[in-house]
């Protein structure tokens, strides 16, 4: 069989080459193109499996040529990938007919999954449609908390927010001192409080601090042990699974979200982080404006 092909749509070129090398070290076929016009083109003249279409893009964007693309190359699915979307923006992108999307910054793994989602089709409808239920109780809750409200109360609604999306048992919110360059723990669901140690982390150290200062989400499971620079400063050694994002709006980081399970052995997933992920966006927007 063949190698899926892939065409990828996004005006930062490191970006298209981190794309290429990514996925042909999975095993796909890959080509690039800088602007909607090029891709546009590229796709009049060859066909592909896959498309992986930036929405930030110069001229047309992303969102503008989804809706012809979708309905000229039906066999195609499309993959949206930004760093500023939020999850109005992500509806908008599911109504018009994609199949992901996939928030920056994204590792290897995360990237590779959700191209294989598209290869394979592997969510039995049950899942997708608890996927989907999932996406309209998140963007519910993005509108929510553009309102004004306590900073104790927003904090928990995000919390909550994101253990009923992935059903965890738990979970916490820091919020960054700039100042001491530390998280300080905002706000706790389900956690033993007599083993949460501190109530800061320095940025940069154990797991929360590695997200923090990375910028990066990490979905954690099983691997506490096997993490050398996660061991300190950590308030919770008993956490099996977790998705850690962090709360960042225009590069600056505000905060972290933790959503974990402490007591249940479901082990958390790609598709649980990109959830949380994207849900981010709007988290991070919603504390900003309230504390500004």
């Amino acid at each position: 069989m063949s190698a899926k092909k892939i065409l990828t749509i996004d005006d930062d070129d490191s970006i298209r080459l981190l794309l290429k090398v990514l996925l042909k070290q999975a095993g796909y076929e890959v080509e690039g193109k800088g602007s909607a016009e090029e891709g546009l083109e590229e796709l009049k003249n060859n066909k592909y499996d896959i498309l992986l279409l930036d929405i930030i893009l110069p001229e047309q964007t992303g969102i503008d040529i989804l809706p012809e693309v979708v309905k000229n190359y039906p066999d195609m699915d499309v993959i949206m990938i930004s760093g500023y979307g939020d999850m109005g923006v992500v509806m908008d992108c599911f109504r018009m007919g994609a199949y992901d999307y996939i928030a920056k910054p994204f590792s290897k793994d995360y990237l590779v999954s959700s191209v294989e989602r598209c290869t394979k089709k592997e969510l039995p409808p049950e899942v997708a449609h608890e996927y989907d239920e999932n996406v309209n109780f998140l963007y519910d809750v993005s509108k929510a908390i553009k309102n004004p409200m306590p900073i104790d109360k927003l904090a928990e609604t995000i919390i909550l927010a994101g253990m009923k999306t992935l059903k965890t048992d738990s979970g916490s919110l820091m919020l960054v001192d700039e100042e001491a360059q530390e998280l300080v723990l905002k706000k706790t669901l389900g956690l033993n409080k007599d083993k949460i140690k501190t109530n800061r982390v320095k940025i940069g150290e154990g797991i929360s601090g590695w997200v923090a200062k990375e910028k990066k989400p990490l979905l954690f499971v099983d691997e506490y042990e096997d993490n050398p620079e996660f061991k300190k400063n950590e308030p919770c050694k008993d956490i099996k699974s977790a998705v850690i994002v962090p709360l960042v709006l225009e590069d600056k980081l505000v905060g972290v979200l933790n959503v974990n399970n402490v007591v249940s052995e479901r082990k958390l997933s790609d598709q649980d982080l990109k959830m949380m992920t994207i849900f981010s966006k709007d988290c991070a927007r919603a504390i900003v404006n309230l504390t500004a």
